[in-house]
């Protein structure tokens, strides 16, 4: 039984994210994943980042399992008729849309962790701006089981000196000694 491929590519993740974002929103004037220019956006405007990879439980494939959090920054105009209204709403619907996706890739379930006002960011002063944070499981590297080979599906015990393959004849299954 072969093995789901569960390596994941950060630049292939976020742009899932991005995509799916886009997809879901189009009177978003701009979806972007990891922005350096905060000052100039068109609006309203949803900017992805990765706030932290918290490592997490050894999948037993060898990959780097780590816990993603992610934030999707969520800017209108503060001139905007209704703009304190309409940030919440998008932000919230934005959250409903992240809640339990997978982007199509080999990830965990996002989970919603907080939705919320986010006044602490000098570049987005002129903006009303709320916060929308997830976590996924991913798992980065290659898995040892992708090399193509049949997975064990059975467990078989020999004693020194007949091991390797010329005594092949000499296992038996575990528990049956």
């Amino acid at each position: 039984m072969p093995q789901p491929d569960t390596a994941l590519d950060l630049d292939r993740f976020f742009a899932a994210i991005v995509k799916s974002i886009w997809s879901a929103y189009p009177r978003l004037q701009l979806v972007e994943a990891f922005r350096t220019d905060r000052r100039n956006l068109a609006l309203p405007a949803c900017l992805i980042e990765l706030v932290e990879l918290e490592p997490t439980d050894n999948p037993g494939t060898e990959q780097l399992a780590v816990i993603a959090h992610i934030e999707a920054t969520v800017i209108v105009g503060f001139r905007d008729i209704g703009a304190k209204v309409q940030v919440a709403k998008l932000a919230a619907d934005i959250a409903h849309h992240a809640q339990g996706q997978r982007w199509g890739l080999p990830v965990e379930a996002a989970t919603i962790s907080a939705i919320a006002p986010r006044d602490f960011d000098p570049d987005l002063d002129q903006f009303e701006v709320w916060a929308v944070e997830w976590r996924q499981t991913i798992h980065i590297g290659k898995s040892i089981w992708d090399d193509g080979d049949p997975i064990p599906s059975e467990v078989l015990t020999s004693q020194v000196p007949n091991i390797g393959v010329p005594h092949a004849g000499d296992y038996a299954p575990v528990g049956g000694i």
